[in-house]
């Protein structure tokens, strides 16, 4: 009888290496791609977000400065002003005080009495009030 020696038996199924390989590479690749297209879909969704957000701050913008321009308004500063009785008056001329910028230089037209303008150098720039 020949005896045969069962250490060198295979018992199931023998998978090449490379096979191996190519299938968990494959595997990989595929994972990747899932994990990748779902953090774009977020961020698309966080862009939106932002974008809708930025839409309604321009809305709240422009409805507050329009709020202040009503409030700011000559007629509603006078109303308040009435309102906690407040008396006051426009500055007379010699009250106001104009303040001048020493480094510009400006030309200030000047109309002569036969109406025709003339321009002149004028040594200091008038800051508004």
């Amino acid at each position: 009888m020949i005896r045969k020696n069962r250490k060198k038996r295979l018992h199931g199924f023998v998978l090449p290496a490379p096979f191996t390989g190519i299938v968990v590479a494959g595997a990989l690749l595929a994972l990747s791609y899932v994990w990748l297209d779902c953090r774009c879909e977020s961020i698309g969704r966080d862009i939106k977000k932002l974008e809708a957000e930025k839409v309604q701050l321009k809305k709240d913008i422009l409805s507050e400065e329009s709020r202040w321009s009503k409030m700011k308004s000559p007629a509603n500063i006078e109303a308040v002003l009435a309102k906690h009785n407040i008396v006051m008056t426009w500055p007379r001329q010699d009250q106001v005080v104009r303040l001048y910028d020493a480094g510009v230089n400006t030309d200030v037209a000047v109309k002569k009495r036969n109406s025709s303008l003339t321009y002149m150098k004028r040594d200091k720039a008038v800051i508004h009030d």
